[in-house]
């Protein structure tokens, strides 16, 4: 039975690419609670283009992820690998990292169109 519902939350596994020397990176799962997106709303989203794109449309992705990103495991921590708490604030400082925004958008897009994650 597929259910309707106006506003849908989920947990997400998302990948993020961390970079290392020596040009490798190496891959984190953490999860992120994504209020589900509307086809509508993903029309706009470039999971490729993000970070190369112009300023404008950098901004207005990320205030989609601001709006869609509810909450987090414990898996992103500070320098001292003490989990970090949800807030908006914390998440606008997290998403300036541009390889876990690029990881966000890509779970966001997974999750409401119901593709698989990676894992």
């Amino acid at each position: 039975m597929f259910k309707h519902a106006a506003k849908r939350q989920v947990d997400w596994p998302v990948e993020v690419s961390v970079a290392q020397s020596g040009g490798t990176v190496q891959s984190v799962e953490v999860t992120l609670r994504y209020e589900l997106a509307t086809r509508s709303e993903i029309k706009g989203m470039s999971d490729a283009g993000y970070g190369v794109l112009d300023e404008e449309a950098d901004e207005r992705t990320l205030d989609q992820l601001c709006e869609k990103i509810k909450g987090w495991g414990d898996e992103i921590v500070d320098e001292n690998d003490n989990p970090i708490p949800f807030s908006q604030e914390n998440l606008r400082a997290v998403l300036e990292n541009p390889a876990f925004a690029r990881a966000a958008v890509i779970g966001l897009i997974q999750a409401s169109t119901g593709a698989a994650a990676k894992n």
